[in-house]
């Protein structure tokens, strides 16, 4: 009969405990991330490195059938664990106030869908929006990209305040990861390989796609006026927002569409949050509009 997950999370510890000896912590802890969606993870940290890395239990209680494969279950974690042991976290400069306040950048998430994450992370709330602007920093990692959010903990350790943050954060994030604008055409295109002479035909109408560089976090870009008047100049109209995960978002040109067509971008949004997403990547269920004579960004319905 297969374990719950909270019996199987402990006896993987237990498990790995006995493998890796007295030299090493190995604890099970839960994570908090975007949406309230939390998992249980195990975490080891020795004497050595400064890092201690996180293992989601719950992809592997799904692959979990019978007591007997705990072993394997252990022996995997360690076998990741040392191959990925080294890769310390920077904290020469994590530690440093100055460091830091040139490496924190912005993203954003729903307010509503994260009421407990805000309140124990720093953040600046877009309420005509439902949106909250969230701090972390960003690093390179064996030229792999790595995050860390940073939670109410750290602004003592920094002597920094929120508003502190978003000025420094406001003036990174097009710097460490500039944003892309690209046509819905060309990312198709970039997935379906077609002959030289065929491409995917253009959309009609023109959809884009804003994002980042890392396509990491970077629906925040609607927030910058710049990216949104770039759009704009493209699209050569007001435009809809799709916020189609945390990562990015599409802008739909509004010529020729309505309150009514605004209303059917929402049904398909939600539609799309529920089946396609993981409830972590959700954004939010809402459509923003642009309008380019006030330069403003509001909820459409």
């Amino acid at each position: 009969m297969k374990k719950s997950c909270n019996l199987f999370v402990q006896d993987v510890v237990k498990e790995l405990k006995q493998i890796l000896g007295s030299n090493y912590t190995v604890f099970c802890q839960e994570i908090q991330k975007n949406n309230n969606v939390t998992f249980q993870a195990v975490m080891i940290s020795d004497n050595i490195h400064n890092a201690s890395p996180c293992y989601n239990m719950e992809n592997y209680y799904r692959l979990y059938e019978k007591p007997g494969e705990i072993k394997f279950v252990a022996k995997d974690i360690v076998k990741i664990y040392r191959q990925s042991a080294a890769l310390d976290l920077p904290v020469e400069w994590i530690r440093d106030r100055n460091e830091m306040l040139s490496r924190v950048l912005l993203r954003i998430v729903s307010t509503d869908r994260n009421v407990d994450l805000l309140e124990n992370v720093p953040h600046h709330d877009l309420p005509e929006l439902n949106l909250s602007m969230l701090f972390y920093l960003f690093w390179k990692s064996n030229n792999s990209p790595a995050t860390m959010l940073i939670c109410n903990r750290h602004m003592g350790m920094w002597e920094t305040s929120e508003p502190e943050l978003l000025e420094h954060a406001w003036k990174n994030t097009p710097l460490a990861i500039g944003h892309t604008i690209t046509s819905m055409s060309e990312v198709v295109n970039g997935y379906i390989e077609l002959p030289a002479t065929e491409g995917f035909p253009e959309m009609f109408p023109p959809m884009y796609v804003i994002t980042n560089e890392q396509n990491l976090y970077g629906a925040v870009y609607i927030l910058y006026p710049d990216v949104l008047k770039d759009v704009a100049q493209k699209l050569d109209s007001d435009f809809y927002v799709l916020p189609s995960s945390v990562h990015e978002t599409i802008a739909v040109p509004a010529e020729n569409l309505d309150i009514n067509h605004a209303s059917s971008l929402k049904a398909m949004v939600r539609e799309v949050n529920q089946s396609e997403l993981t409830p972590e990547e959700v954004l939010s269920d809402n459509v923003y509009y642009y309008c380019r004579k006030k330069h403003t960004l509001s909820l459409a319905v």
